[in-house]
This record gives structure tokens, sequence and C-alpha cells, in this order.
């Protein structure tokens, strides 16, 4: 399960790993500034969303595994062609199980806020909307244990190779628990942002004109957020099924920023989205819960 890319195309990966890490990192910037300053100047809002702030953080740290292991696998590789030249460089296999790790809770942690956004968009009353979702979502959990359980078992017996499915090319990672992990992430996400785009439609089609086209826009924003995190998850879930490795290597390398970014955007478009609402709007969303959409149905009013 080593990485098998030539070494001549690492430009192309690390090239492609930076600019997607540079457009995460400056989109967490601005989620960062509406969510801990007030909709305008910078002054510091005082009520905070302190799980969606927890959330981004960490979703921003595990950003930061892939440069910091990639960092010292450079460092190292330099030191021993320094040291010892002519030695081939081995990577660490917790290098490896580091990324996968890092790549997978990532995608447990935004699945796990879209089914909390899905089920406060039903008004926190109906458990059954997301009963299906936290069965997808506690399956991916279990994808990956056997993941990384995979990892160790392979690094410390290399003839360890529970692979039975033919056509899936499993010579960078265990693909034998990482396919039915990005399977289940596909259902869930594509379940989750259809019932959540659903109601917060049907919501809409009930509201005051100007109420409707701003519920209608966060739709828009939940939809079109949805389809970016579908577009990655389901390229790398293809890519596995291919003999290319340079295409699973750039995939994998840049699922985590992508998903981040996904993330980052609800926070972002629904901000300013409320920040710039008119005045009629005024009464209806609380002035300091920033990223907090509020649905008012006919006596109820939810918020995500």
């Amino acid at each position: 399960m080593a990485d098998t890319v030539p070494p001549f195309k690492e430009v192309a990966v690390v090239f492609t790993t930076a600019f997607a890490a540079g457009i995460y990192v400056t989109s967490s910037t601005f989620c960062y500034r509406w969510l801990l300053f007030a909709d305008e100047g910078w002054s510091l809002r005082k009520r905070v969303n302190w799980m969606i702030v927890s959330a981004t953080t960490v979703i921003f740290l595990l950003n930061l595994v892939y440069p910091v292991v990639s960092l010292r696998r450079v460092m190292e590789m330099v030191k021993l062609l320094n040291d010892q030249p002519g030695v081939h460089y081995v990577t660490s296999p917790w290098d490896r199980i580091l990324r996968c790790t890092a790549a997978n809770v990532t995608a447990l942690i935004a699945d796990c806020i879209l089914i909390y956004r899905c089920w406060v968009v039903y008004e926190r009353r109906s458990l059954i909307v997301i009963v299906f979702p936290v069965i997808l979502w506690l399956g991916c959990l279990a994808c990956t244990v056997l993941e990384v359980y995979f990892e160790i078992a392979h690094d410390k017996n290399p003839e360890t190779n529970p692979q039975a499915w033919r056509g899936v090319n499993e010579s960078i990672g265990p693909a034998f628990a990482l396919i039915p992990f990005l399977a289940l992430t596909v259902l869930l996400n594509c379940y989750s942002t259809f019932m959540l785009t659903r109601r917060i439609n049907t919501i809409a089609t009930k509201g005051e004109s100007p109420t409707g086209r701003q519920l209608r826009y966060i739709a828009r924003v939940f939809a079109e957020s949805g389809i970016l995190y579908l577009s990655i998850t389901v390229a790398l879930l293809a890519a596995w099924f291919t003999p290319n490795n340079i295409a699973i290597q750039i995939l994998s390398l840049i699922n985590i920023p992508v998903i981040g970014l996904a993330f980052n955007l609800v926070v972002i478009r629904s901000a300013q989205l409320k920040a710039g609402r008119n005045d009629s709007l005024e009464g209806q969303v609380s002035e300091d819960e920033v990223s907090e959409i509020q649905y008012r149905h006919p006596t109820t009013i939810a918020s995500v």
C-alpha cells in the first residue's frame, strides 16, 4: 500500500494540493470573520455559535495534517540524501494513516453538522427524518475504524490484503474499507441535502414574498455546497476503480480542502445574507447568531 506516484509527477500533486489548500485557507479566514465578529465592523459578537466555531476549527486543524506530514517527509528526504546519498527513502506508514484518518474524520464532522442542520430545519420534532443518515454516518465511522486497522495490519504483515473486489486499485490504500466509506458518504449527503432543501423550499412557498426569497436563497446555498462536496467524493470513488495512481493521489489530497470549503461556504453565504437582509426581516433573525438561519412555519421557528 505504498505511495506509487512517480517522482516527476509529484510536481502536479504538490501544485494541485497547494492550490486547493490556498482556497480553503482563504475561505476559513472569511468564515472566522463572520463567526466571531459582528456583521458591521470588527467588534466581537456578544453571542457566538460555538458549535460551528468548534467544527470549523477542528476541520481547519485536520487540514494542517497533510502539509505538516508532507513537510516532515521532505525534510527527512533531504537529510537522508545529505547523510546517505543513494539510499532510497521509505515513507513512514504512520504518515499514510494520519492522512487517511484526517480525511475521514473531516468528512464525519461535516456530515454530522449536516445531519444536525437537517434535524433543526424539521423543527427538532421528527427523528424519523435523521434515522437513515445517522445509520449511514455510523457505517462511515465503522469504515474509518476498519481502514485504520487494515493500515496497521498491513504495516505489520505486508501480506495482509483484505481486498476481494476485482478491478479495484489498492496500491495506495485499503480500498476495501475506503470505498464503502465514500459510497455511504454519497448516500448520506444526497439524502440529507435533498430533505433539507425540500423542507426549506416548502416553508418558503408558505411565507411572505421577501422571506420566501431569502429562504429559497438559503436552500440554493445548501444545494450548491452539497454538489461541491459530492463532486469530489464521487470523483474520488470513481478513481479507485482505475489504475491511475496519480488521479487517486491528487483527489485524495484535495478531498479535505474541498470538504472544508463546502462547509465554510454555507457559513459565509448565510451570514452575508443575514447581514444584508432588509428591514422587514430584522425581527425574524436573531441579531447576534451568525449562521443561525431562521425558518418560520405557521407559528413555529426553527434555526440552523
